[in-house]
């Protein structure tokens, strides 16, 4: 249920943990001026993972979509529609 841990002895594999952690908290700071940026990447790195997790091991109904229920998601935790989709599509 909870994968691998985390592999620090793999210099690619932290070089790039550490380039997702950079582009997620970039991507925080444009869309959320004035945001804990640490707090809430986390927080959507966290829903995001477990999601994608939920949608891996057949949980997620499949009629919904998975965009739609990312999207629908991210929504009922205060990061509307409209944020969710600048922050996914990079603008």
């Amino acid at each position: 249920m909870f994968g691998q841990p985390c592999d620090d002895r793999s210099d690619e594999r932290v070089l790039a943990a550490r380039e997702l952690k950079e582009l997620l908290a970039g991507s925080v700071r444009s869309v959320y001026p004035g945001a804990d940026v640490e707090s809430l990447a986390t927080a959507l790195w966290a829903t995001v993972h477990g999601l994608a997790f939920l949608h891996l091991d057949g949980k997620l109904s499949p009629d919904g979509g998975v965009e739609r229920t990312v999207r629908s998601s991210l929504s009922a935790l205060g990061l509307g529609e409209s944020s969710a989709t600048t922050t996914l599509e990079g603008s």
